[in-house]
């Protein structure tokens, strides 16, 4: 205040523009400042507080406004139906809607009969592909029901010898032809799993309420962030209003301190035009 107070008096209020040397010693004797400060704070006790600078001192003024803006908006309608809102959809994911529940008539009595349809679908899909890795080992290592050639000595004779190969090769075939038969017998009750698996889906809506579930718990999780009290989102018109005056009448936030900080010029700009601002 003294060091305003002494630039105030070498300038004649401001009237007088200082040059060269008479100017470098009027701000070394004033230490640069040529404004009284906006607001007057008494020493804190805890030296953590940044209140001992304008920057601080301003910021946490504005930080107090804005308080009190929520508090008188945090009964408008528009809280109070988000409010309502978040309860209704709460109700829902926690009873018709909800995972936990086993009850037939919620969202998870239907998916454990999806699941259920899936895993019967699955095992199908194993023994299939079980069977096609037993019918390329007899096409390709001539095993024949369980039986390898290699382990069978060939009579001498080159005719019996053809003959056991030629026998050993129609097992094989008949043996792959019998997995072939499985296989088909396999995909089509695979097939008939998956129909009923479809039907289930369409007379319950499961897939309608999977997906409504998803969109609801997204919605829940955004309305919950929103109404926190440490979301910077403005709550009403009146906030909404507030922050953005400052940025016109004072200047643009910084990026500290969840983006509503102030340099110290921008806070001293702010007071100067604050009937503007309120």
């Amino acid at each position: 205040l003294e060091c305003a107070e002494r630039w105030l008096a070498t300038t004649a209020n401001g009237t007088r523009h200082l040059t060269g040397v008479v100017a470098e010693e009027a701000k070394e004797a004033c230490v640069s400042v040529s404004r009284k400060p906006g607001l007057r704070e008494w020493p804190q006790k805890r030296n953590g507080d940044p209140l001992h600078i304008g920057q601080g001192i301003g910021n946490k003024a504005n930080e107090y406004m804005r308080n009190g803006i929520r508090a008188v908006e945090e009964g408008s309608d528009f809280m109070k139906s988000l409010k309502e809102a978040m309860s209704e959809i709460g109700e829902l994911l926690g009873g018709k809607l909800s995972f936990a529940s086993k009850s037939d008539n919620t969202l998870a009595g239907e998916h454990a009969k999806s699941i259920g349809f899936q895993k019967r679908v699955r095992l199908l899909e194993q023994k299939i592909a079980q069977l096609h890795k037993r019918r390329e080992e007899l096409n390709n290592d001539g095993q024949s029901l369980g039986l390898d050639r290699s382990q069978t000595p060939l009579p001498l004779n080159g005719d019996e010898a053809a003959e056991a190969e030629a026998a050993a090769e129609r097992a094989a075939e008949a043996a792959q032809k019998i997995i072939d038969t499985q296989i088909e017998q396999l995909r089509a009750r695979a097939n008939a799993v998956l129909v009923e698996l479809e039907e289930h889906a369409e007379a319950s809506s499961y897939g309608h309420f999977v997906q409504l579930q998803l969109g609801l718990v997204t919605l829940h999780d955004a309305l919950d962030k929103f109404l926190k009290d440490s979301s910077k989102r403005e709550r009403g018109k009146l906030e909404y209003v507030f922050n953005q005056s400052i940025q016109v009448f004072g200047g643009t936030y910084g990026d500290q301190h969840g983006g509503f900080n102030l340099t110290n010029g921008r806070i001293l700009r702010e007071l100067e035009n604050f009937d503007k601002i309120a």
